[in-house]
């Protein structure tokens, strides 16, 4: 049986032996997929300070693979990781995975994870300094926009308490509000420049109408306010309107890939965080917990999806990353054992034997998130994010779920009380 925690701590040890240090601070070198000359290329880089492909998600991962382990060496990495990107820090760059809210949350976990509470009161500063600007989202999405804050900002309002924390979930939602665009088919959102994506919107967690329906679930399954359970439902009925039942997954309507007038039932249905069953079922999942049975047939239609995809992504071409790899996929299993039934784990474990016998085991390279770009570091395309993956199916505790992050356990309570007493316990 494969030790999952020997695989984690191998990528970890990996990551600390290839960090470019300068005083008290650490950066790493790796692919990313960088505009050059019109199009999206693959590039060699140093990285930025962002949690989605930057130092504090490569710090997040250390800092919780130090918690489960005490080695110092991870220890020491993952602050210096996390001092590149307080160093790097801008608060113009606003979003979750692309910008600062992602960077002080993973500071705030990274903290704890570590004992270190300067590092926590850092993380929070951060959070509250994005705040208070007026504008400190880019669009509705969950990787840069209002909808990927909601679940961050009451995990740690639960977490750690505070009332700017959940007033400012609250006003993320109230945003989602005013932008959705209200059809008879639901509630959708259209990414920024308007007729970016195509004529429709579209679907999925990252960047579609999932996203929007998943900040709703948390916002009401802290409040109770019917509103955002109604919010959530007409945007997950907006995507129900695309279901392909004949695939259990939900098109891709990006400009390129559904042309203009096809067919629904013949559309490419990804198999990803990002976009598709994978990403979607997530969402379901949260709502089943939150509404109820309502979402159980969505959310087994998503599993049954990924877990087809799963048995045939084993080849060596299939990336293992967390964003729209096999390591992202699996974690919906992890969700379902938990939700639904423990026997899910099972395949979710058989992807983590598959890694381990392919990659770790022989010495190759991990198969990443940049296509044609070989291994990158960070979390959301590289070694990071399988690293935590591998954390995650070890048992480690307090390992976040990085692909929904939202409290574990909510309390209801009207918004215009002062808030809620840090609970001490970690996302699930």
């Amino acid at each position: 049986m494969t030790d999952f925690l020997t695989v984690a701590t191998h990528i970890g040890n990996r990551l600390c032996r290839d960090a470019i240090w300068h005083e008290d601070r650490c950066n790493w070198f790796g692919a990313s997929m960088e505009p050059l000359q019109g199009r999206w290329m693959p590039a060699m880089r140093s990285f930025g300070a962002s949690l989605y492909d930057g130092t504090a998600g490569i710090g997040l991962f250390l800092s919780c693979l130090h918690r489960r382990t005490g080695d110092a060496l991870f220890r020491h990495t993952a602050a210096g990781a996390f001092a590149n990107s307080h160093r790097q820090f801008d608060p113009a760059a606003g979003g979750f995975y692309s910008g600062g809210f992602g960077i002080g949350w993973a500071l705030a976990h990274g903290g704890r994870a570590m004992g270190d509470d300067a590092l926590v009161t850092q993380g929070l500063a951060l959070v509250n300094l994005m705040l208070a600007r007026e504008e400190h989202t880019s669009g509705f999405d969950v990787t840069g926009g209002d909808a990927g804050v909601v679940g961050p900002l009451l995990d740690l309002h639960a977490l750690m308490g505070g009332a700017q924390l959940f007033d400012g979930a609250v006003r993320a939602g109230e945003r989602l509000f005013a932008s959705a665009s209200r059809r008879d088919e639901g509630w959708s959102w259209s990414m920024p420049p308007s007729g970016a994506t195509g004529s429709r919107d579209l679907c999925g967690l990252a960047h579609g109408a999932s996203g929007a329906g998943w900040a709703f679930t948390e916002l009401y399954a802290a409040t109770g306010e019917a509103r955002y359970r109604d919010g959530a439902r007409q945007a997950f009925r907006y995507e129900q309107h695309w279901f392909v039942p004949a695939q259990d997954n939900w098109p891709d309507l990006r400009e390129g890939v559904f042309a203009t007038g096809g067919d629904p039932a013949t559309a490419p249905c990804p198999q990803a965080w990002c976009h598709g069953a994978p990403g979607i079922g997530l969402t379901r999942l949260r709502a089943l917990e939150v509404f109820g049975e309502e979402h159980r047939p969505e959310a087994l239609a998503a599993i049954r999806a990924t877990t087809r995809g799963l048995q045939t992504m084993g080849d060596a071409a299939s990336s293992f990353c967390l964003c729209h790899g096999m390591a992202g996929n699996a974690e919906l299993l992890l969700y379902a054992s938990r939700a639904i039934d423990r026997s899910h784990a099972a395949l979710a474990s058989q992807v983590g034997e598959l890694g381990q016998r392919k990659y770790d085991a022989s010495g190759g390279q991990w198969p990443c998130g940049v296509l044609n770009g070989g291994e990158t570091p960070n979390l959301m395309l590289g070694l990071a994010g399988i690293g935590l993956f591998y954390l995650r199916l070890s048992g480690a505790e307090g390992v976040p779920l990085v692909l929904l992050p939202a409290p574990a356990q909510h309390v209801r309570r009207d918004r215009s009380e002062s808030g809620f007493p840090a609970n001490g316990h970690d996302m699930g």
